[in-house]
């Protein structure tokens, strides 16, 4: 929500992965977002790899199995967690529909599951300790903790660099 490649979650990460990948930061309209026009300026562009934090994790989410994933701390529940925000009805209704049509494709999508990675912030203040891990582990197998909150955090980032580059290796 309100995120850019000029935001401190993508400026952490890229410090621990710039060093061997090109890193993109796409910049969207969350309240106009469009996941089929996403999904072809990322193919187009070549990228297989996506990694999202919060309600960019979720959008990395909904683009299904042809793109590996990494979220951190994802909100799974946009059309919950909006309203405390303040977002208008018309966003929270489009997130809604994102939700239903996601949750209803995830079933027994095999490869989706085993390409998904996720790391939830234990003392997420957004979301609660470790936000969505337990709706996100009742899809994907992959999830770990991190020790920061909703943020991303150097030094999280920092114990869990391994994993980051496995996923890129």
């Amino acid at each position: 929500y309100n995120g850019s490649p000029n935001g401190v979650s993508f400026n952490i990460l890229s410090k621990y992965v710039n060093k061997n990948y090109e890193l993109v930061g796409i910049d969207y309209d969350a309240e106009n977002i469009d996941i089929d026009s996403l999904k072809l300026e990322l193919k187009s562009l070549g990228i297989s790899k996506v990694i999202g934090s919060s309600l960019g994790g979720f959008i990395a989410l909904n683009l299904g199995n042809e793109f590996k994933k990494m979220v951190f701390n994802p909100c799974m529940k946009p059309s919950r967690e909006l309203p405390k925000l303040g977002s208008s009805e018309k966003m929270v209704t489009k997130y809604a529909s994102l939700e239903n049509k996601f949750f209803s494709n995830l079933q027994g999508n095999e490869l989706d599951k085993a390409t998904t990675y996720g790391f939830f912030g234990d003392s997420d203040e957004l979301f609660g300790p470790y936000g969505y891990k337990l709706l996100f582990k009742s899809y994907y197998r992959n999830a770990s903790n991190m020790k920061c909150g909703h943020q991303i955090e150097d030094s999280a980032i920092k114990n869990i660099a391994y994993k980051i580059k496995r996923f890129f290796a």
